[in-house]
């Protein structure tokens, strides 16, 4: 377990809500590391262009899930890394994608970080796309 730190953001509830429903939809499936992980690479990109959740989700062209598919393990991943602070990596990520479901040469053109579970994580090179 880590000692808790800020995380730098602070998530209102309507915000929480929307942050778990996308986890919800990127990663339900890939338990709490790839949660976590799609969780911090959504904070990455909030501090990183001092965005809301709202522009976060129209720039970086991400997909929700309906709130009452929410789990509580995808609420408590969400929480691990906006309310204690907690990076499964301390190498910054900002985007993903899962190559089993779709092809994306932009993806891979950017800088890569890590996999966990189906799902490539990546550090955005070309600032023009956020």
């Amino acid at each position: 377990a880590q000692e808790h730190r800020d995380s730098g953001y602070s998530l209102t509830d309507d915000e929480r809500m929307t942050v778990e429903r996308i986890v919800m939809c990127e990663a339900g499936g890939e338990g709490v590391r790839g949660q976590m992980m799609v969780a911090q690479c959504i904070l990455e990109g909030l501090l990183r262009y001092d965005y809301t959740i709202d522009q976060y989700i129209h720039n970086y062209q991400v997909e929700l899930t309906g709130y009452s598919n929410v789990t509580d393990e995808v609420r408590n991943s969400v929480s691990r890394v906006f309310d204690n602070g907690e990076r499964v990596i301390e190498e910054r990520a900002d985007l993903w994608y899962n190559p089993a479901i779709t092809a994306s040469e932009w993806h891979e053109e950017q800088q890569y970080v890590i996999t966990i579970g189906s799902h490539r994580f990546f550090w955005m090179i070309d600032d023009t796309h956020a």
